[in-house]
């Protein structure tokens, strides 16, 4: 049997989506026995063209991200970002609350984008990421542009990757950060404080304890895979 893994919607149109991309996605769907999406949203389009989905959540390396941060400088925290240098643009808006008091972990290209605050800047590197991401008190981790069908296809990692070291989330509302919380309850989200972060970070202080242990369990390699194999012997064949 034939599984296709769908991690971005191009079974829709969008900005990102080419005629390419769609004809062929849709047309794999058609043929194959069955599609694993990424994210709910993907599996609600794909469902149009294969009656057989699974949604696998992104699953993380509890082994690699084997350290919980427990004190957590809500006073003064030190802001955290990851991710491709590009999409950092989007914290210029919040410049004067994170000015010398935001870590950026991505690639070297951020160094050259015109920024409007100070910052640190770690190179993203895999020997070197799990520890980087512990140098923060909070993530912030906002997106301007929401609600098609790219983005609300956008998987859980970028914040998952905070969640299960401990790290809380200050987010734009993205589905699939949705669903995070309901197992991490150190996310808020901007939309909810009229887009005042500082309100956000008040929100956060207030919440009580930050708790990764449901996160690292529900998103595990190994607890998804279990689900995952489920699915695939239930559809009674091998991939």
């Amino acid at each position: 049997m034939i599984y296709f893994d769908a991690v971005v919607n191009y079974f829709e149109k969008h900005n990102h989506a080419t005629d390419k991309h769609i004809y062929y996605q849709r047309k794999i769907a058609d043929n194959c026995d069955g599609i694993i999406c990424a994210t709910d949203n993907i599996a609600a389009s794909a469902r149009k063209f294969n009656g057989n989905i699974f949604v696998m959540d992104d699953p993380v390396d509890t082994e690699y991200f084997d350290i919980i941060k427990h004190t957590l400088n809500y006073c003064n925290p030190i802001f955290g970002w990851s991710g491709v240098s590009s999409k950092a643009l989007e914290l210029n808006k919040y410049a004067d609350i994170i000015n010398n008091r935001i870590n950026i972990i991505s690639d070297k290209r951020a160094l050259s984008i015109d920024f409007c605050f100070n910052f640190s800047f770690y190179e993203w590197r895999y020997e070197t990421f799990k520890n980087n991401i512990l140098r923060c008190d909070i993530a912030l981790l906002p997106r301007s542009i929401i609600g098609d069908h790219y983005n609300n296809g956008h998987s859980s990692f970028k914040a998952l990757v905070f969640a299960v070291s401990g790290i809380p989330i200050i987010a734009n509302r993205i589905p699939s950060y949705e669903k995070l919380k309901d197992y991490f309850n150190g996310v808020v989200f901007i939309e909810d404080y009229g887009g005042d972060i500082k309100l956000c970070m008040e929100a956060l202080a207030g919440s009580g304890p930050i708790n990764a242990h449901p996160a690292r369990a529900k998103y595990s390699c190994e607890n998804q895979a279990k689900a995952l194999m489920s699915f695939i012997h239930g559809s009674s064949g091998y991939v």
